[in-house]
């Protein structure tokens, strides 16, 4: 292995890694969101 052909590897992995990690916070994030609006919509809808 080379440090030529190493390193575009090296910096590639951080860049998918957070840009995975990033889509899978924005799911969560997107769920936890829509339930909430949906028990917000309940608790009035039963008051």
């Amino acid at each position: 292995m080379t440090k030529k052909g190493l390193t575009p590897w090296f910096h590639g992995v951080p860049t998918v890694m957070t840009r995975g990690a990033c889509q899978i916070l924005g799911r969560v994030a997107g769920q936890f969101s829509h339930f909430f609006q949906v028990e917000r919509h309940m608790g009035y809808t039963l008051v």
